[in-house]
């Protein structure tokens, strides 16, 4: 398909319709006809809406495969950042049982929390009212929550929090509904290698319909959102 042919012609119209640039220029399908003859005047489409982003364009000399020449480039796709979060971990691994009896100890024995021990007795019980007066009742949270600043200040002690940066490695266009089938089919995967009977091992491959159904349309959609795509087209 030369320029002065008159589907060239036509093809570089449409192109330039919407705006697009064809990348590959010079015949890569040969088509052999029935009476023998070898015609060396088509394409195979390389389509892109920026040029730019085909880098290292190759065309092989010999033949690659059912007459077609061997395409290969570089498409320099720019994958949108995904959002990080940061959180709060504590290696466990790191603590010592020595360093963390010895905080432990000394903050089970502080002034505050000898008092709390004292009053955990009546906590559960409900002091009588008398002369009129109110009842009373001790409640047993005050003890929990310095039983509970003291393990985590031994903790702090023997082990700081440190802040980490998780980074979401699913692709893009792997949506919370198609990860939440994913993990839904892996669950039921683990539990029929548990146990392998046949409607576990049904309830396992029930979920890869509905996985496929709302993975390629996500696919498509996050592509077509991008200003600059490309095709390759036989």
């Amino acid at each position: 398909m030369f320029t002065d042919n008159r589907h060239a012609r036509y093809l570089s119209s449409v192109l330039e319709t919407y705006n697009l640039h064809l990348a590959s220029v010079q015949p890569t399908h040969h088509v052999i006809y029935e009476d023998g003859s070898v015609h060396e005047s088509c394409l195979d489409l390389v389509i892109t809406s920026d040029p730019d982003l085909i880098l290292n364009h190759h065309i092989s000399d010999s033949l690659f495969a059912a007459g077609h020449h061997y395409i290969k480039f570089n498409y320099q796709i720019l994958m949108p950042r995904m959002p990080t979060i940061t959180r709060e971990i504590r290696k466990i691994s790191r603590v010592n049982s020595t360093t963390f009896n010895t905080h432990l100890e000394d903050l089970l024995l502080s002034t505050e929390f000898s008092r709390l021990s004292r009053i955990s007795d009546f906590s559960l019980q409900r002091s009588p009212g008398r002369n009129g007066e109110t009842v009373t009742e001790i409640c047993p949270n005050d003890l929990v929550s310095a039983i509970t600043v003291s393990l985590n200040t031994a903790l702090d002690a023997a082990a700081p929090l440190t802040s980490v940066i998780f980074k979401d490695r699913a692709k893009p266009w792997v949506t919370q509904e198609i990860r939440n089938l994913i993990r839904s089919r892996d669950r039921a995967f683990k539990a029929y290698k548990r146990r392998r009977t046949a409607p576990r091992k049904k309830c396992q491959y029930d979920y890869h319909g509905p996985i496929l159904a709302q993975y390629w349309p996500s696919v498509l959609v996050f592509f077509s959102s991008w200003s600059s795509t490309g095709w390759i087209l036989e």
